[in-house]
């Protein structure tokens, strides 16, 4: 039988606790089941960081911010003090930089930052990412079968293209099935 500690005890020993916090977490606080009351967020030193339950609960990511639910398909993030910054959705998932999918359906989603904010004002289906290439964050979001490439900095659209891009490191997009290449701008570079 696995027991919890008592809240008194330090969840991990501090060579544990070490490792954990260098391998698993960008936050000081983190989830922990307690039975019969729902995911909890403790610190390292074995007190409760947040006086909140939830029946779901992710770790803190590198905005410190977490996913959170008390309700099935009512997710939304919260700050590492537990205060609410985001609408509820059927789910969030994080889209790298300072961006979030929101999900306002089990396909269609919605961009909002760090603070809540919707910053496209527009639907996305399919899977959404965000990237910074020369100091400038690009977003690449798909709808209706074609990809939309953003400037998050300006939160508009550069251009678009039918089918799926992908970013090459060396500063262009590619499609996925690699017929075509296309410059930061839009510019067609090559196709086959």
């Amino acid at each position: 039988m696995i027991r919890l500690p008592s809240r008194s005890t330090p969840l991990y020993s501090s060579a544990a606790s070490d490792v954990y916090k260098r391998q698993f977490t960008k936050s000081k606080i983190f989830p922990v089941y307690v039975r019969d009351e729902g995911y909890q967020y403790y610190g390292f030193d074995g007190k409760e960081a947040i006086k909140e339950s939830y029946k779901s609960a992710e770790a803190f990511d590198e905005n410190n911010l977490a996913v959170v639910s008390k309700k099935e398909d009512k997710y939304y993030l919260i700050n590492n003090k537990g205060k609410k910054v985001s609408e509820q959705y059927v789910r969030i998932m994080y889209l790298g930089e300072k961006y979030y999918a929101g999900y306002t359906t089990g396909s269609k989603y919605e961009v909002f930052d760090v603070e809540g904010n919707k910053v496209i004002n527009d639907y996305f289906m399919d899977e959404g990412t965000t990237f910074v290439y020369n100091d400038v964050v690009y977003g690449i979001f798909n709808k209706s079968g074609s990809s939309y490439i953003y400037d998050m900095n300006e939160n508009e659209v550069v251009f678009s293209v039918e089918g799926d891009l992908e970013f090459n490191e060396k500063g262009y997009f590619v499609t996925v099935d690699g017929d075509a290449y296309y410059s930061l701008k839009g510019e067609k570079i090559y196709k086959r």
